[in-house]
């Protein structure tokens, strides 16, 4: 025999049935044989006192069938002490758990810091606060097998076979812990989501929802948007009284973009370093004192693609209101082509929804409620036993089995595992802020709203959340009174059943629930009566006629709608830019704000995620292309 790799102790082995001079049988394993397998078991093989006649397989000795502690020993230390995934290592490392079957409980204990107060003699001094939280939890039994043939088993190319197999278990296994540790730190409670309720008790939500649309797509609207949300991190979870983070889990494409910039690879503004970094390429293991772990992608769906935990698509929506008095054509931004199109106002009357036919209609009210972005998003921590939580695993067997019907042996490897997260105060999660690529609508293409196959496409198109959004992307509104400006955001409901039409709202992590406040505070902004009720009730009507109430039936925050791979939709329409031209005034341009900003030539690829918006926006191209 030959000198070979043991797959499971690692050290130098007999291979075999290997190529000798003195071995001609291929097909009869030798006591070391079974040995280098099965490990010590192997030396209670007897001998087959039927060896010298002629079987067509060979098939397991009956002491080699079963659990083998040999083999589970060695599976487990290749999982567990050669791992390389900082997943199980830095942020929620392994926890040996010697009864992973009884029930798991911790409990988080909160000091509550106070003042201290003047307290005259013969009184009592205010008593500090204490709350503790109670949670429980239970391990996942996994397993996974591996099978052979009989006739192969012991062969030179067999026993690489075998080992490849066992390493494909050990990383099958290491990706499926690295997956549970993704979701237990999207799913684990936001202590953010606890600071507001509990001290923004009036405003905490308008405060929630500004910062959202702040920091949507932050890392292409400022170069140093990272340092930005790292120290704004820092100080946040400072304040909650926890540890300083260490660790930053993001996708490897927002490392490239944070890298690979003009700015930063230019020798005239960093030197030689700059030329290193062009050089060498988005090399990123440390920024700002965090440790870089980049997200990893996962099989998910079957026949689909592997999808990062922190890619999502989301759909926003836009409005843009103008007079349709001497108005020759509104001109806005189509994604799609990276231009500005022009839309004759002929073609708006032929489309849009009105009341009635004889109405005399004063502006036009044009609604973008499906536009949709890949968007990426963050997790900061301190990870660890101590600060964060752990991958609890226990109680594993490797057992041997052999299936003479079928002319295979093989092995399943089965164990208890949990990754859970024990103290939320040490983790924030930021999502969406930074492009990924555009889906769809934002172009100019328009529902008729007098064709009821135009509108059953829109509908069909936009209620489907599952894929990209590939359907009609302008809904136009005529409006009797002279609108040129609304407030913004305005919510897209059916203002006449508002607890009917819509009950919550999503906007990444944060649900809004008292939905009929928000949408109140921003029409209280209008001051005719008259005007407020002809735009709620056009706008009511369209989204009742569009089937727009199906969207909220299924309101998903960002985690829920990663985990099913589907998108988030949030109808507060934010005003986007748009320039009006009419016959004897000039061009009103107007700014967009709310989740993208400005629109402007040029911006397709800074939400691609391949491009640094520019510090001041270009102005609008002069060559427009008009529709028909």
């Amino acid at each position: 025999m030959v000198a070979g790799h043991d797959p499971l102790s690692g050290g130098a082995v007999l291979h075999p049935n290997a190529t000798s001079m003195t071995r001609t049988d291929t097909t009869t394993p030798q006591t070391a044989d079974w040995v280098n397998v099965f490990g010590p078991s192997g030396y209670d093989v007897q001998p087959d006192n039927n060896r010298n006649r002629k079987y067509g397989r060979l098939h397991l000795p009956d002491v080699l069938k079963g659990p083998n502690q040999w083999i589970t020993d060695r599976v487990d230390g290749l999982i567990t002490d050669a791992t390389d995934s900082p997943f199980t290592t830095i942020i929620l490392p392994y926890m040996y758990m010697e009864y992973p079957d009884r029930k798991i409980e911790w409990n988080v204990w909160t000091f509550d810091q106070g003042l201290a107060s003047r307290v005259p003699y013969e009184s009592a001094a205010r008593t500090l606060t204490q709350r503790k939280q109670t949670f429980s939890g239970y391990t996942v039994r996994q397993g996974l097998a591996i099978t052979m043939e009989h006739n192969f088993m012991m062969s030179p190319e067999g026993m690489q076979n075998f080992h490849n197999q066992i390493t494909q278990v050990v990383g099958s296994i290491q990706t499926t812990n690295d997956l549970d540790v993704h979701m237990a730190l999207m799913n684990a409670p936001s202590y953010l989501g606890q600071v507001r309720e509990k001290y923004y008790l009036e405003d905490y939500l308008y405060k929630s929802v500004r910062d959202y649309i702040d920091m949507f797509g932050f890392v292409q609207r400022n170069m140093n948007a990272m340092d930005i949300l790292i120290e704004d991190t820092k100080s946040l979870i400072k304040n909650w009284g926890g540890e300083e983070p260490d660790f930053l889990l993001c996708s490897g494409k927002l490392t490239f973009q944070l890298t690979m910039t003009q700015e930063k690879t230019s020798y005239m503004t960093q030197g030689l370093d700059g030329q290193k970094l062009l050089k060498q390429g988005p090399e990123m293991s440390m920024y700002r004192g965090l440790k870089i772990i980049k997200s990893k992608a996962f099989s998910l769906d079957e026949g689909s693609a592997p999808r990062d935990m922190l890619r999502r698509r989301v759909r926003v929506a836009e409005y843009y209101v103008g007079s349709m008095s001497e108005l020759l054509e509104v001109q806005l931004y189509d994604e799609s082509s990276d231009s500005f199109h022009g839309i004759k106002e002929a073609t708006l009357r032929e489309y849009a929804w009105k009341i009635d036919e004889d109405s005399n209609y004063q502006s036009v009210l044009l609604i973008r409620p499906n536009i949709e972005h890949y968007m990426l998003g963050v997790i900061i921590g301190r990870g660890g036993i101590d600060h964060l939580g752990a991958t609890l695993w226990g109680q594993t067997e490797m057992s041997v089995f052999d299936d003479g019907q079928h002319g295979v042996w093989g092995m399943t490897y089965k164990y208890h595992e949990r990754a859970i997260v024990f103290n939320e105060r040490n983790l924030h999660k930021v999502w969406d802020i930074a492009y990924d690529g555009y889906c769809g609508g934002k172009d100019v293409q328009m529902v008729n709203m007098s064709n009821p196959s135009s509108r059953s496409q829109f509908i069909e198109e936009m209620n489907d959340y599952s894929k990209d959004y590939n359907g009609p992307s302008i809904v136009p509104i005529l409006l009797q009174p002279e609108f040129t400006w609304l407030p913004s955001p305005l919510l897209l409901c059916d203002y006449k059943n508002p607890n009917t039409s819509v009950s919550a709202l999503a906007t990444a992590d944060l649900f809004i629930k008292d939905v009929n406040t928000y949408a109140d505070r921003q029409l209280k902004k209008m001051t005719d009566e008259n005007d407020k009720t002809l735009l709620t009730d056009s706008i009511s009507a369209v989204y009742h006629m569009l089937s727009m109430n199906n969207n909220h039936q299924m309101v998903k925050d960002a985690i829920l709608a990663s985990t099913s791979n589907e998108s988030t939709s949030c109808k507060l329409m934010y005003q986007g830019t748009s320039r009006w031209l009419t016959r004897t005034a000039p061009p009103r341009e107007v700014t967009g704000s709310g989740h993208h900003g400005h629109d402007y030539v040029g911006v397709t690829a800074v939400r691609n995620g391949k491009h640094m918006q520019a510090s001041s926006a270009p102005m609008v191209a002069s060559t427009i292309h008009r529709m028909s």
